[in-house]
């Protein structure tokens, strides 16, 4: 398995928690690349003690400087310029898959059975987010599928055949160096109609815990989204955890008094934290706008609800 990272200085420790999980749950050699941006050689060193603790699995880094297309790239300040590193996946690795993770995705069990799917004559594949039609023709979207980039195979092969790095960069100079939704936007637009959905569990968000399939429908104003059965077996079973920055405090931040406010896979990630000796303990919390949303869902009526969720979420409509 060839499993693709990419962060910087402030994304460490979580890269490191993620690649443990991913090594508690398989026993096959594990093939870790990570595009650093700015990690010093301490870290580096860190890291490649860890990742050599299995036997078998090896970690390469890659600097950002090694992809010169990363400098058309921009971001919005928070994200590094190298979650653009996965839109070039033939000069990270000569192998036929690549599993992109987030740094704040936990494995919860194997997804080994990814690397022998049959991917059907697609590029990519990855987990559905619920975006209106709007959404994704702002990004010049045809098809109907937009996933969410925090976990992407690619078919490598593929990727280099159809020239897709060379249309990424000609999308991201479209729009000036810096695409509405960075690179999540350029991959769903060279992978057009060329992407294969997995089920929820392969990228198990926070909106899965919070809103149901009829409810996610109505607020993102679309049909034939996951089914309530592949919703509450990814409840159940999640394969992959993603921590995004929604709806719940992220685990590596002070646990708060409003359980509420705490992810219900919190425990898991702590697991894998401790287990490492990592004490991180952020005082970060959830944006306001996240906070009202969550409140305005648990006291109001689901129609008053939907209101207020257009108005706050414009972006998404």
């Amino acid at each position: 398995m060839t499993i693709l990272y990419s962060c910087n200085a402030d994304y460490i420790n979580q890269t490191m928690i993620s690649m443990f999980s991913v090594m508690a749950h398989h026993k096959e050699r594990i093939d870790f690349i990570l595009v650093s941006d700015r990690i010093s050689d301490r870290e580096k060193k860190r890291i490649k003690n860890l990742v050599e603790r299995k036997g078998s699995s090896q970690i390469q880094f890659v600097e950002l400087d090694g992809i010169p297309e990363l400098k058309e790239m921009d971001t919005d300040g928070i994200h590094p310029k190298s979650i653009y590193a996965k839109l070039f996946p033939e000069r990270l690795t000569d192998a036929e898959r690549l599993l992109y993770l987030d740094s704040d995705v936990i494995a919860n069990a194997s997804f080994s059975e990814l690397f022998q799917m049959d991917l059907q004559g697609c590029v990519i594949a990855g987990v559905k987010m619920p975006y209106a039609d709007a959404v994704l023709k702002r990004q010049q979207i045809t098809g109907e599928i937009f996933i969410c980039d925090g976990v992407v195979l690619v078919d490598v092969v593929q990727w280099k055949k159809r020239q897709l790095s060379k249309r990424a960069v000609e999308y991201i100079k479209r729009w000036q160096g810096k695409p509405e939704r960075m690179s999540e936007s350029v991959i769903n637009f060279v992978c057009d109609r060329q992407i294969l959905v997995l089920p929820p569990a392969y990228n198990f968000m926070p909106k899965f815990l919070v809103f149901g399939k009829a409810e996610l429908e109505r607020m993102y104003q679309i049909q034939g989204y996951y089914s309530w059965e592949e919703i509450e077996e990814a409840r159940k079973h999640p394969i992959l955890i993603h921590f995004m920055n929604e709806l719940y405090n992220r685990p590596w931040c002070k646990k708060s008094r409003n359980a509420m406010w705490n992810h219900p896979y919190r425990k898991d990630y702590i697991y894998y934290q401790k287990k490492l000796g990592i004490c991180q303990e952020e005082r970060k919390s959830l944006s306001i706008r996240n906070k009202v949303t969550r409140y305005c869902y648990q006291i109001l009526p689901f129609p008053l609800f939907l209101w207020l969720f257009y108005r706050i979420h414009k972006d998404e409509k």
